[in-house]
């Protein structure tokens, strides 16, 4: 990584909510990462997931600037202590696809939602807890 600070704020407007990411960073290729923990399982972390997005895409031009091309590949990463689906899977990656061709995709980031539990053939087992992930 390049760059990497914990407990960023990103403020669009005052008369907005503003996020507060855990740990924001920035590789060499200019992808940007947020990591956020969640212990406590919550009904809208889906909708966070997509506000928190779109915070951070908000961010990323220049005004004035009318390529949308210039934005940075982005990646929200969202490690809990649950199973937030209920699938049993360790991680969980969405990305934008077509449904109709589900080989054509938008090429634009992606959410990872990992937890500590799961079943066997993932990489995490056993933790119930982020200092076991450390």
């Amino acid at each position: 990584m390049r760059h990497s600070e914990t407990e960023k704020e990103f403020r669009v407007s005052p008369l907005s909510r503003s996020i507060r990411m855990d740990i924001f960073s920035v590789d060499e290729e200019e992808n940007i990462y947020n990591t956020e923990m969640q212990d406590k399982k919550r009904n809208d972390l889906v909708k966070r997931s997509r506000y928190y997005q779109s915070l951070m895409d908000t961010s990323l031009l220049e005004p004035g600037i009318p390529n949308y091309n210039h934005l940075n590949q982005t990646y929200l990463i969202m490690i809990m202590t649950f199973d937030l689906f209920g699938y049993g899977k360790y991680r969980y990656t969405f990305a934008p696809r077509c449904e109709e061709v589900p080989e054509c995709t938008l090429e634009d980031g992606a959410d990872f939602f990992e937890h500590t539990w799961g079943k066997p053939g993932g990489s995490i087992r056993g933790a119930d807890s982020f200092a076991a992930l450390s």
